[in-house]
Formats: C-alpha cells, structure tokens, sequence
C-alpha cells in the first residue's frame, strides 16, 4: 500500500482526493492554519505580552509569504489583502491600539486567512 493512500484525505467526490498532504503543504494551507489559530487564540483570552510579540511576527511572516505567493500567482486582491495584513501585524513599527480593537482586527484577520483557505481548495478542486 503506498503512503500516498493512506495519508490522503479522501471525501466521496467524483474527482478523488479534495487535498492531500502534499496540496496543504504546497498551498499555504498549514501557514494560514498557524496564523488563524494564532489570531483566534489571541481573542479568546488574555496572554503574556510574549504571545503577543510572537503573534505579530508570525502573522506578519505567514501574511508576507502568501501576499508574494499571490504576486507570484498574479491574484492581486489576495496580494492587498495580506499585504495589508502584514503592515498591520507588522512587529517592526507596531501600531498601538485597546485590547477591544485589536479584538475586531484578529477576527477580521482570522477570517481572511480562513476565506482564503476555502477559495484555494475550491480552486484547487475546479482545476483538478
């Protein structure tokens, strides 16, 4: 039995496989998961100030690394978007903000990542 079998997630479609383990890690699928998980973390309780130093610069790198994956791929509104979210996040010249506001920015954020996790399985679906 080869690994690729057992180590695909399969789901009853008439195409095969929705992803495997090679697509995640292709894609940017387990960045983006790192940086949503670490976003929605952040909301749901209070953390050291450490957490939040490493969130920034982790968020920061995961949104440069798929905004010049979108330049690379010429998605230009995918290339704004983590764009903006690593000027955002950016742990360089932090911005100051309330806990509340920062609050709204990681949900708004989090659901970016997860949006452009859903659009590039389907996309990957439609050209398979």
């Amino acid at each position: 039995m080869p690994v690729e079998s057992w180590l695909s997630l399969k789901f009853p479609t008439e195409k095969g496989a929705v992803f495997n383990y090679r697509s995640i890690n292709k894609s940017g699928f387990l960045p983006a998961t790192i940086a949503a998980t670490f976003l929605i973390l952040a909301v749901s309780s209070h953390w050291p100030y450490f957490f939040y130093v490493l969130m920034r610069l982790t968020v920061c790198a995961i949104a440069a690394y798929l905004a010049h994956s979108s330049f690379v791929a010429a998605r230009k509104l995918w290339l704004w978007v983590f764009g903006a979210v690593a000027i955002l996040f950016n742990p360089v010249v932090p911005m100051r903000m309330h806990r509340s506001d920062w609050s709204v920015l990681d949900m708004i954020s989090a659901s970016v990542f997860v949006v452009w996790m859903v659009a590039s399985l389907i996309r990957g679906r439609k050209a398979a």
